[in-house]
């Protein structure tokens, strides 16, 4: 909402205003060289962007102006905001005129400390770097490649958001062989030396140390974007400039895999990126958009960022983390349906058989969470204080264990995992009974006959010994024995 402030101003402005195209109709924002407005062209009725100059006696910042709104219109490319005009006021302030784009900044999609999933975050750099790869074509290095400067645009029925480059006004020519660059006049009061140009928090090392700038500096600005959005943090955490450049010129970036779970040679894209050395770093920007081609078909899963150590996922877990032992992951409940009347009839075997799996199918189990083991797939174990037990069947009967019948997991709507879920256990293991064969029980009864006579035979020895010992004592107690 519109202060009394504001309101006058715009009234001065568009009094201002008043012998050009353009009416001003809101404030968008402000900066170190002048103020943005949303305008609209008075004959087409489009909606435009002005960004006017504060001071009018400025000629070094009239002289950036112009190589902005130059540089801005060697490119026609969609993810490049398109410059519309550049003029001067009847008062003597210039001004550049650009289209009008609905959406937001990726700072403010992002917030304060979100990430992005991996496919999003992979694509919107994707198309910040074809917009950058444009600007480079023609000799036209950002410099100033960040969050602020990167707007996603709407969507609508037909048409998918995309990511628009914004703000060349740091801008610097790479000129060619022979010092020129095409259709663009170099400025006329180039940056001084030894000042730093960009923002703090994105410059690459050559820009930190005052040192020769070219198209690979906006392909680092691109890897901490790439970054930020991945990890949900920048990949230096700093107080003030000092740190930054510090940070930016020596230290290492600690890896985005600490803080977010990253598709393997995502995090070897990143770190390229932002290499020290501009040698070592991708040669072009469409050298690193083709590196992230693969993971455009990532799954669109919001990570984790910061904060305690995520969970790991299921690929990244060892198969069996207890060897020697089976395991079992995400265990579902053993279902063990009853049988007719509560129990087996007598002289019948219950055969429980799983169906065979389909010729060339594969059964795989996924990773058990840490600490799961399955000592018996085929029992669940009780509740605790719950006492087990088991009656003997009627002698002479033969106990027979059949495994239970898998029943394979219905599988739900959406995408499934890597790795197929465990089966469920359809029912638990059936004692079925049946009567043996005389002969049978005959074998088995001798044996057992025959190592009962030794046992027998020393319990006799035993009770005859104490019957002897207990006699001794009472006739020594009574006299009889001296």
């Amino acid at each position: 909402m519109e202060t009394d402030a504001q309101a006058a101003f715009l009234a001065v402005l568009a009094d201002e205003l008043r012998d050009t195209p353009y009416a001003p109709l809101k404030h968008l924002g402000s900066g170190a060289q002048g103020a943005v407005y949303e305008v609209e062209h008075r004959t087409l009725r489009r909606r435009l962007v002005m960004k006017l100059l504060r001071d009018p006696n400025r000629p070094d910042l009239e002289d950036r102006l112009r190589l902005e709104a130059q540089s801005m219109a060697q490119l026609s490319h969609p993810n490049v905001v398109q410059v519309v005009d550049y003029a001067r006021s009847p008062r003597g302030r210039h001004f550049l005129v650009t289209e009008r784009l609905q959406g937001r900044t990726l700072k403010e999609v992002v917030g304060a400390s979100g990430a992005l999933p991996v496919r999003d975050a992979v694509l919107f750099v994707s198309q910040a770097l074809a917009g950058l790869y444009a600007a480079h074509r023609v000799g036209v290095v950002h410099r100033d490649v960040k969050l602020d400067n990167l707007f996603l645009t709407d969507g609508d029925e037909i048409t998918q958001p995309r990511v628009v480059v914004l703000d060349f006004g740091i801008a610097k020519l790479a000129l060619d062989r022979d010092g020129q660059s095409p259709n663009i006049a170099p400025l006329e009061t180039p940056t001084a030396e030894g000042v730093m140009v960009g923002t703090p928090s994105f410059m690459a090392p050559e820009q930190v140390l005052n040192q020769k700038v070219d198209h690979r500096a906006d392909i680092y600005g691109a890897g901490v974007v790439l970054y930020r959005l991945l990890a949900g943090r920048p990949p230096f955490l700093c107080k003030d400039l000092i740190e930054y450049a510090s940070a930016h010129a020596s230290e290492i970036p600690t890896p985005p895999s600490r803080f977010v779970d990253l598709p393997p040679g995502l995090e070897a894209v990143v770190l390229r990126a932002l290499e020290k050395r501009p040698e070592n770093r991708f040669a072009s920007a469409k050298e690193m958009i083709d590196a992230l081609a693969p993971f455009l078909s990532a799954p669109a899963s919001t990570p984790q960022a910061q904060g305690p150590a995520p969970e790991r996922s299921p690929e990244s877990l060892p198969t069996n983390p207890l060897p020697g032992r089976s395991v079992l992951a995400n265990p579902g409940p053993v279902v063990q349906p009853s049988p007719p009347n509560g129990v087996a009839a007598r002289g019948t075997e219950m055969m429980m058989q799983a169906p065979p799996a389909p010729r060339g199918t594969e059964m795989m189990m996924q990773s058990p969470p840490r600490g799961t083991e399955m000592l018996n797939v085929a029992l669940q174990s009780p509740p605790r204080g719950t006492e087990m037990m088991m009656q003997s069947p009627p002698r002479g009967t033969e106990v027979v264990m059949q495994p239970a019948a898998l029943t394979p997991q219905p599988t739900t709507g959406g995408p499934q995992p890597l790795l197929a879920a465990p089966p469920v256990l359809a029912a638990p293991p059936v004692l079925a009974s049946r009567p043996m064969a005389q002969s049978d029980a005959t074998h088995l009864s001798r044996p057992a006959a025959r190592s009962a006579r030794p046992i027998e035979i020393a319990a006799l020895v035993v009770a005859a010994l104490a019957v002897l010992v207990i006699a001794y004592l009472c006739a020594k107690l009574l006299g009889i024995i001296a």
